[in-house]
């Protein structure tokens, strides 16, 4: 849940902001976001714990059951973020608002019993589970939101493109509504049996792939809000301008005002269609495949062996 603090700024021509985005206008969206709308657009620091981390935890126990019968298993989880600054370009500075960190887990479970019947006959049985999941974590739950502004460079500004230059804030627009997350199960049934010169291999194995893949775009909202000229229906508490010819002082005047009127140059939002839900729009699916196989390799003599095989496979979607 965003706070109402308002943040503090790294200072204007740091490596933060060398794009004419002048501390003004930062400081301005801010404070019109906190009193405004009461949410917090965030600052140049980094947010308290954020780090690229990956952690690992392995176990593996193996039991021999007797001389005949053996038996192991195997657990494995690993654990992944990665932090995301992204908003920054040669015409754009973002604010940690817009920042995610991308969580991973993977996590797999794997037991195996493995058995001699006899000196002839053996067998094999395997099962296995994996889990793998992606979702970003991201620091504000909002729409996304661009102040656009261009034309005259601010006294004092660093850099000098005159081409839109942005101040991005609120959450990044492709991740409103991302996930991934897959769920795969195996399993096999072996056996291998030995007649004089023959080895008969054959067995049965089953896989199951559940997926759920979601990437919808601003779901929440995307605004951008940036200078337009004055017209009859389109006027400013400051009185009349012209957005191409007027000071950077002035555009950026025109732009906090509609941020706070709410006055957008233009809002997207992707919806459901009336009745259904978001969920509808992701990938939702299963994989199985489940197949059959059998094979002999004949020992002719010390010099030549024959194989012959045939495997029967049977896919699902």
């Amino acid at each position: 849940k965003s706070t109402k603090a308002v943040p503090v700024f790294g200072p204007l021509g740091s490596a933060f902001n060398n794009v004419n985005v002048t501390q003004s206008a930062i400081e301005g969206a801010a404070q019109i976001a906190t009193s405004r709308y009461g949410f917090n657009v965030g600052s140049f620091q980094i947010p308290d714990g954020t780090k690229l981390s990956v952690r690992d935890a392995l176990l593996k126990l193996d039991w021999n059951i007797n001389d005949s019968h053996r038996a192991s298993l195997r657990y494995s989880k690993i654990n992944q973020s990665e932090p995301f600054y992204n908003g920054f370009s040669a015409t754009g500075v973002s604010l940690s608002s817009n920042w995610f960190v991308q969580g991973k887990r993977v996590e797999s479970t794997v037991a195996q019993w493995f058995a001699d019947w006899t000196d002839t006959f053996s067998t094999e049985v395997k099962l296995s589970k994996r889990d793998f999941v992606s979702i970003p974590v991201n620091n504000a739950r909002l729409p996304a939101i661009g102040l656009q502004f261009t034309g005259a460079l601010p006294t004092n500004g660093v850099g000098t493109s005159t081409a839109n230059r942005f101040l991005n804030f609120g959450t990044e627009n492709s991740r409103h509504f991302n996930a991934l997350d897959t769920e795969t199960y195996d399993s096999y049934v072996g056996g291998n049996l030995i007649l004089k010169d023959h080895e008969v291999k054959f067995g049965w194995d089953n896989s199951r792939n559940r997926i759920f893949n979601a990437f919808l775009q601003n779901t929440l909202g995307n605004y951008t809000f940036a200078c337009v000229n004055s017209s009859a229906t389109y006027t400013y508490s400051f009185g009349p301008i012209t957005c191409g010819t007027a000071t950077a002082a002035a555009v950026e005047a025109a732009v906090l005002e509609n941020f706070r009127i709410g006055r957008p140059l233009n809002y997207q939002v992707q919806l459901p269609a009336v009745g259904g839900v978001l969920e509808s729009g992701a990938g939702k699916w299963t994989l199985q495949n489940t197949g059959f196989f059998v094979q002999d390799t004949w020992t002719v003599n010390n010099n030549l062996s024959l194989v012959a095989g045939v495997r029967l496979d049977r896919p699902a979607v």
